[in-house]
């Protein structure tokens, strides 16, 4: 796999670790429908532009500004943004104006905005980016095909590759949540959050190294993930920390052999806590330099899982 290196990273989230802050000193874990602690958005976008922003928008906008500024606000040549549900809450504004104009001419604002890709598009207009820009969106494993998407960008020679994952929730989530009987862990736990990092080639400018990204299906998931690190060489025993999500599902890991921290009870689950994952084990990582290896688990779903191993360097 293509080197790819962290250079930057940073996270919104249930907890208080905006970039700069020592994540670990001061985790809380979620018992139920833990409210977002956000930034001062205006530290980072002008407030003419945040009023017409949805949530999902600032967070993103925030921690791609956050993230370049550690970077020295090197020019991008790719943005790559997953995210299960996208401007969520633009998208339901422009449905329900849909639904009261009774056939009238609408605004094609609202439209544009409710789109999945607007969020990696105001990125790019705020920056000035005319470079490559995706948006993937695969429900609970939308990051890890962001990541893999930049992978491939990093081995067609590209340097600068800005990744995130974010998404947000609305009080309709959580009536449907009701509503489909979703399990009460699952139910207690929704969320939202943001997170992005800066990658590239250069390990002299790295915080940590992503060394394998894998997405798969599973009947058994320990063998599974013991088959995903034979491929890259290792074995449970080589891995010092795993970082655990059970993001929309229910399905229970057996216990694995490794010292694990399960992320979504400090991010919640929404269908990109993957990337908050990421976040934490680059974090560990860079903190504890004798740790070696992280993997990040994230079961999406009864029968899908993301893989993401993070090596120090």
């Amino acid at each position: 796999m293509m080197s790819t290196y962290i250079y930057a990273s940073s996270a919104i989230s249930t907890q208080n670790n905006l970039i700069g802050e020592t994540v670990f000193d001061s985790l809380v874990s979620i018992e139920k429908n833990k409210d977002l602690i956000e930034p001062n958005y205006g530290e980072y976008i002008k407030p003419m532009v945040i009023r017409r922003m949805s949530k999902a928008t600032k967070m993103a906008v925030t921690c791609a500004f956050s993230c370049l500024k550690v970077v020295g606000n090197e020019p991008l040549d790719a943005i790559i943004i997953g995210t299960g549900l996208g401007a969520i809450t633009d998208t339901e504004k422009f449905l329900n104006v849909s639904i009261s104009s009774k056939d009238k001419m609408l605004s094609p604002t609202a439209f544009i905005q409710s789109g999945h890709n607007s969020i990696a598009g105001q990125i790019a207009l705020l920056i000035k980016n005319d470079c490559y820009n995706m948006t993937h969106v695969q429900q609970g494993l939308s990051f890890e095909h962001a990541l893999l998407d930049a992978i491939l960008n990093l081995s067609e020679g590209k340097k600068n590759v800005l990744v995130g994952g974010v998404d947000e929730k609305t009080p309709l989530l959580g009536a449907l949540a009701t509503r489909f009987q979703l399990d009460a862990d699952i139910q207690n736990q929704l969320s939202e959050g943001s997170a992005f990092f800066v990658m590239g080639p250069k390990k002299n400018k790295a915080i940590t190294r992503i060394k394998a990204v894998c997405i798969m299906s599973f009947t058994n998931a320990d063998k599974a993930i013991e088959s995903f690190l034979k491929n890259n060489g290792l074995s449970f025993d080589d891995v010092q920390k795993g970082f655990l999500g059970n993001n929309m599902s229910t399905n229970k890991l057996s216990q694995l052999p490794i010292d694990t921290l399960v992320y979504t009870d400090y991010s919640g689950r929404h269908f990109s806590s993957s990337a908050y994952g990421v976040y934490l084990a680059s974090e560990y990582l860079g903190y504890n330099k004798s740790t070696k290896f992280a993997l990040v688990i994230n079961v999406a779903a009864n029968n899908k899982l993301g893989l993401t191993l993070i090596e120090s360097v």
